[in-house]
This record gives C-alpha cells, sequence and structure tokens, in this order.
C-alpha cells in the first residue's frame, strides 16, 4: 500500500526511507502570464507536481500580481521596507531601508505578528481552521514563514551595506537610544536584546586585544575579600552564611579576579569580564534622577603585565570602547582629567612645601641634625651587633 503525502513528507524528514522525495515548482506570475496556454499545457501533463490543477481558469489579460510584484509601483510592507520592481511578475527588491539612519529606531515599529504579516493581514482564525481540517483528515498539517531570513530582514531594515558594517564593526547600537535603560527590577523586552548586543560588543572589542574572558564565582569567600577592601565594604556588600563561614555576593570583579590572577601562576595576561556585581546604594536624603541598583552590569578589563606602556593601552582601549555611546571615561565620581589635576595640584603643593621648611630648617638645625643622624646609625648598628653576639 503506498505511502500517504503525510507519511512520506513525515519519513523524509526523519530519514526514514520515503517512497519519493516532496518536491513543490513555482512558476512566477511573470512566466504565466508570458507562456499562457502553452505553460498549462506542460502543467496539465504532469498533474503529480500539479494537483488539482485545471487549464482554462486563469484570466491572463486581468492577471493580478501581489504586491511588491507590480511593475513600476512602490510598495512598503509591514516592517516599512518599500520594495520597487521593474518586471510584472518578478518579485521587487528593497529600495528604502526604514532604519538606513539609526535615528529612526526611536520611532519605528515592528508589525505585531498576532495582526499582519509582512505585506499585509493574517486572518489566524481561517489558518487555524485549515490546520484542523487538515489534522482530521490525517493530511500533512504546515505552515511557513515569511520569505527571508534573518540576515535578508537586516540587510531590508538597514541596507546591505550598513548591515555588513555593523556585523564588522560590531557597532550596532544607537548611542543616543534611551531604550537601552531596562527597568528597575527586570531587564525585559527589546532593551534587552539591545543590552545584550552590547554586551557582545563591549567582549568582542577586549576580545580583540588578546584578552581572555573570566568570571569569577557570584558568591566569594567574605573573610578574603574583607581582609582586601577592608571593613567598610561590609556596609554596602551582600553577606549571607554558609556552614559557618560568611560568603559575599562579589561587590567589584577586580579582587576575585586578581586571586584568579595570582593562582594560575602571577604571569603576564589579559582578562576582560562583563558581568553582574552586588552593591547597596546610599543615596541619602537626596534621590538621584537616575540611581544605581543595588546589582548591574560591570565591564572591565585587567591587563598584567611588566611593559611601561601597559597604563596606556588600557586607557586607549576604553575611550575606543566608549567612542561609539558617546561616554566619557570616569574614576568614581570624578572625571579622569579632574582627578589627575587634583592630584598633580595636591603633590606639587605639598613638594613645594617641603622644600621651603627643608630650606629653612636645613640653614637653621644643619649641624645639629647631622649630629642627631649619626648617634642613630650608631644605634642602629649597636642594636644589631648585640643581637647576632648574644641572642
Amino acid at each position: 500500500m503506498p505511502l500517504s503525502h503525510r507519511e512520506n513528507y513525515i519519513r523524509n524528514a526523519r530519514f526514514q526511507g520515503p517512497e519519493w522525495i516532496p518536491a513543490n515548482v513555482s512558476i512566477s506570475g511573470a512566466s504565466r502570464v508570458q507562456l499562457r496556454e502553452d505553460l498549462e499545457d506542460v502543467m496539465a501533463r504532469h498533474p503529480w507536481m500539479y494537483p488539482g490543477f485545471e487549464k482554462g481558469k486563469i484570466d491572463y489579460d486581468n492577471f493580478q500580481f501581489g504586491n511588491a510584484y507590480r511593475a513600476g509601483e512602490k510598495f512598503v510592507d509591514n516592517w516599512g521596507c518599500t520594495w520597487e520592481s521593474s518586471i510584472d511578475g518578478i518579485e521587487g527588491v528593497v529600495m528604502g531601508h526604514p532604519l538606513s539612519d539609526w535615528s529612526a529606531l526611536g520611532t519605528w515599529q515592528p508589525p505585531d505578528p498576532l495582526k499582519v504579516g509582512d505585506r499585509g493581514p493574517v486572518d489566524w482564525d481561517r489558518i487555524r481552521a485549515d490546520v484542523a481540517k487538515a489534522k482530521a483528515a490525517g493530511a500533512l498539517t504546515a505552515g511557513g514563514v515569511p520569505h527571508g531570513f534573518l540576515f535578508m530582514r537586516l540587510t531590508y531594515l538597514r541596507g546591505f551595506e550598513n548591515a555588513l558594517l555593523d556585523m564588522a564593526t560590531g557597532e550596532v547600537i544607537p548611542p543616543e537610544d534611551k531604550r537601552l535603560v531596562y527597568l528597575k527590577g527586570a531587564r525585559m523586552g527589546a532593551a534587552l536584546g539591545r543590552l545584550e548586543a552590547e554586551v557582545v560588543r563591549i567582549l568582542g572589542h577586549f576580545g580583540s586585544t588578546g584578552a581572555m574572558r573570566v568570571e569569577p564565582a557570584a558568591l566569594q569567600a567574605a573573610d578574603v575579600l574583607l581582609d582586601l577592601y577592608g571593613e567598610d565594604i561590609r556596609a554596602r556588600a551582600f553577606v549571607t552564611g554558609d556552614e559557618g563561614a560568611e560568603m559575599m555576593l562579589r561587590p567589584d570583579f577586580t579582587l576575585p579576579i586578581v586571586r584568579l590572577h595570582m593562582e594560575a601562576g602571577a604571569e603576564p595576561a589579559r582578562y576582560c569580564y562583563l558581568g553582574e556585581i552586588f552593591r547597596k546604594q546610599d543615596h541619602g536624603e537626596t534621590q538621584p534622577e537616575h540611581p544605581r541598583d543595588n546589582e548591574y552590569l560591570q565591564a572591565g578589563f585587567e591587563l598584567f603585565a611588566r611593559d611601561a606602556d601597559a597604563d596606556a593601552e588600557v586607557f586607549a582601549l576604553f575611550a575606543q570602547t566608549l567612542a561609539p555611546l558617546n561616554l566619557r571615561a570616569a574614576t568614581g565620581d570624578i572625571g579622569i582629567l579632574t582627578a589627575a589635576v587634583l592630584i598633580g595640584v595636591t603633590t606639587f603643593a605639598f613638594s613645594l612645601a617641603g622644600v621651603k621648611i627643608g630650606n629653612l630648617f636645613g640653614a637653621r638645625f644643619r649641624k645639629k641634625a647631622v649630629i642627631a643622624g649619626g648617634v642613630i646609625l650608631i644605634a642602629i648598628g649597636l642594636k644589631i651587633l648585640i643581637e647576632h653576639l648574644f641572642f
């Protein structure tokens, strides 16, 4: 007994010995209108390929071409892409790209798949009824997706050249897009997708330097971190107990990475990271306009090297990474330039004061200072001699 179309299709999909290979042959509207009756004769001779076809049913003089298939007529699909065709019956190409400029992203909206498809409305009730009818008859139930795949969709939206440049540079997030900010307490929807894309961009930029990505455990031994950070961190850290030992949710990446580096042999190395850290935020009496959450993402690059130019390389790397986002590098709440100026001015002031005080007291107490210094050196020498002779 021959297999049904459904059984044969399933066997083919599972590589279980189908009786034939399912195939569909589509004929463009342009070919139908051009070849007309000659094409119908061919189709009628092969009913296995064109089941249900009947000759003489098509009105070629009033043939209706679908959207994006009509010559000289622009058509804007539900994604906002503008199609143009030069031949009736041949699908056109996208000539207008709604996101060719990232500034349009703030107002652009993708189509709602529950209501419309690429080029028109979708009758989900009819589709649901057709599937139920096919199931009841034991026939194959199948569906399709819009023409094209993800890469093509990106080229339709951005334009071919823009899409390729996005992929090559990784700079796919418009810096002014406010939707990068996620809701307090959750990351969700399109904003989450853009956040994940930005994570990939940053890590890709760090990784291009040869850095190895690391992610220390979220729970760290509290005693080690307290020894290194100091007890002051306890007030801002999340501390818990584990069988008597205190554990701390990592408040930072640097120290855990330094520990991993030392355990690995402390050889010159490059590390990069991007993940959640946890710190309680004390905003005081005045809540800032954009308060920082207790849990937030921290990205970083650690370079352990004996090269004198290492610091300059790190600063240059961060400048390049932040450039597409229109941000500036900062240390804590103070800009790097401001911090450098303050440190320089303070150092200069104390150095100048030291020179002045040294000159003043040196002229007045030089002889006595020389004698006092000699006495101190003799005392130190005697102490060392006694320790080695009698102890």
